[in-house]
């Protein structure tokens, strides 16, 4: 249908370009110029130029001058055609030159035409472009977009980071260009120590989930970790394998991953995404879904050049396509496909795509609406990329080359090294017949304190974990946890005890002061509301 309607124009200019005809191949460098002049002195004359556009990357064209000495329509004219999208720009006359640069996200081919006509008469043109990483074909208020950031980095804490979410947290700093994790900046070192800390505790459960060992590989590659050899640890085959294994239809943020750490997919992919892509129930999720596996799917045609791992890809990829199309008739007026996370997760695959044949300023305007008036994380996370242009595919573009990160066990001076993490079980216990109130395993590093571990389960859980402390004497003197304070009259007190290691269940009383008691890994430590013993 497009080709069609290309070929309608061009007979309404009475000729007929034909699309495989020999066109001059441009260098796809960062910039260039095209200009050419026709002197024709009657009947129909054609050049052309394809320019090829590198993936992820956008070319600006700009009309700099255009002469045409009879200006009447259906006498000659220039076109230009996207080849991805069928998109094309008809210019008969100098009224019709835009006044912005066009923006293309795949090759272009720039006809320079003359119709049949009894004149005899100079056509001239002239065009610039550029390449540029990137994808909106319009500019928004960068405002928006670093009070976001800012938004971000404010809820972060020195030691905890953001908790469970550090690892999307710096994948979204990350693809809002906010960081870069090149080793030269102190606050950057800092998060992705955390995302090392946050994995190695995670890889120690055996109950870690697909989709957090996802994010995971996300962050370990956004932070120049190498996944596939973390700790003598292959986290991208521990994903696969995980993926594999699975009884369910696997989410789609798996082979996201998977794409962007450069790994085949297992066989099974196509049907998983198939399923995701063909669901009906549940409208809310399916739209999320889908853009997930939109993305998903976006990363691996332009890695491996639409080579899925099954004879079904070319159902797949219908169904890709039907996707995005369908995406497009759910945008409302206001520019959301229904609530903010659904539509930042659209936007995204808009963008990993490449796709513009949607209304893209409502839902930026949109979207900045929703992170200026009700910030949260969630909504940071999946908008701040957005805003810059960027998905979660443009992770698999993350170039570490010039500053791969050494674990702690790759040091200089190959050094042994024990890994600087442990895991320890924290506990509260109320009453001398021993109720457990809250019982929390945290990742700390190795030589930590339970002073340490008392003020990290303080931050990541205040409702139980908040304590009162005064130091007396050198001393730190627990006197209230929990909103509980030690009551003299009943004789109530907060007392520390601690177990031996890789011995939970066996707890004995510490004279220690918090500050001064050494955990190991596998310890448990418990703060104990009970009756004081002499």
């Amino acid at each position: 249908m497009r080709l069609l309607i290309y070929l309608l124009f061009i007979l309404g200019c009475q000729t007929v370009i034909i699309r495989s005809q020999s066109c001059k191949i441009l260098n796809s460098n960062l910039s260039g110029s095209l200009g050419d002049v026709i002197e024709n002195r009657g009947g129909r004359e054609s050049r052309c130029w394809i320019i090829k556009v590198p993936k992820r990357k956008v070319i600006g064209i700009t009309i700099e001058s255009l002469m045409f000495q009879l200006e009447s329509r259906n006498l000659h004219g220039l076109v230009i055609f996207e080849k991805r999208t069928g998109r094309e720009y008809k210019i008969e006359k100098k009224s019709d030159v835009p006044i912005k640069e066009l923006k293309f996200g795949s090759d272009v081919t720039i006809t320079h035409l003359i119709g049949s006509h009894n004149y005899a008469f100079t056509s001239r043109i002239k065009l610039l472009y550029k390449f540029e990483t990137g994808f909106f074909p319009v500019k928004f208020d960068n405002g928006v977009l670093d009070s976001g950031v800012s938004w971000l980095r404010n809820q972060s804490s020195d030691i905890m980071g953001w908790k469970d979410n550090t690892p999307r947290a710096v994948v979204a700093l990350f693809l809002a260009s906010a960081v870069t994790f090149d080793g030269n900046v102190t606050e950057e070192e800092l998060m992705a120590n955390q995302v090392e800390l946050k994995t190695a505790v995670a890889l120690m459960k055996s109950a870690t989930s697909i989709s957090e060992l996802s994010m995971l590989v996300n962050a370990l590659l956004v932070t120049c970790y190498n996944p596939r050899m973390f700790h003598g640890e292959d986290v991208v085959q521990r994903l696969k394998s995980l993926v594999t294994r699975s009884r369910d239809v696997v989410h789609p943020v798996a082979y996201l991953a998977l794409c962007n750490a450069n790994e085949t997919w297992p066989d099974r992919a196509t049907d998983d995404l198939d399923s995701v892509l063909n669901t009906t129930s549940n409208p809310q999720a399916n739209q999320d879904m889908k853009a997930m596996a939109v993305m998903a799917l976006s990363c691996y045609v332009y890695h491996r050049e639409n080579n899925l791992p099954s004879n079904q890809s070319s159902e797949t990829m219908r169904l890709y396509e039907d996707t995005i199309e369908n995406f497009k008739a759910l945008q409302f007026s206001d520019g959301s496909f229904g609530n903010v996370y659904t539509t930042a997760l659209i936007a995204q695959a808009f963008v990993a795509d490449m796709e513009r044949d949607w209304n893209i300023t409502t839902t930026a305007e949109y979207l900045m609406r929703e992170l200026d008036s009700s910030p949260n994380f969630l909504t940071a996370y999946l908008v701040l990329p957005f805003l810059n242009g960027k998905s979660l595919v443009d992770v698999s573009y993350t170039n570490c080359s010039a500053h791969p990160r050494k674990l702690s066990d790759e040091i200089e001076d190959n050094k042994e090294v024990v890994t600087p993490i442990m895991q320890v079980k924290y506990s509260l216990f109320y009453g001398d017949k021993k109720r457990v109130i809250q019982s929390m395993y945290l990742g700390v590093p190795e030589n930590s304190t339970a002073y340490h571990i008392m003020e990290q389960a303080e931050i990541d859980n205040p409702k139980y974990y908040t304590f009162k402390r005064k130091n007396i004497k050198g001393a730190i003197n627990v006197f209230e946890m929990s909103g509980i304070p030690n009551d003299p009259e009943n004789g109530n007190y907060w007392t520390m005890f601690v177990s031996p290691p890789k011995r939970p269940e066996t707890v004995t009383y510490s004279d220690k002061s918090p500050d001064e008691l050494i955990m190991k890994d596998a310890q448990h430590l418990v703060m104990w509301y009970r009756s004081h013993r002499f």
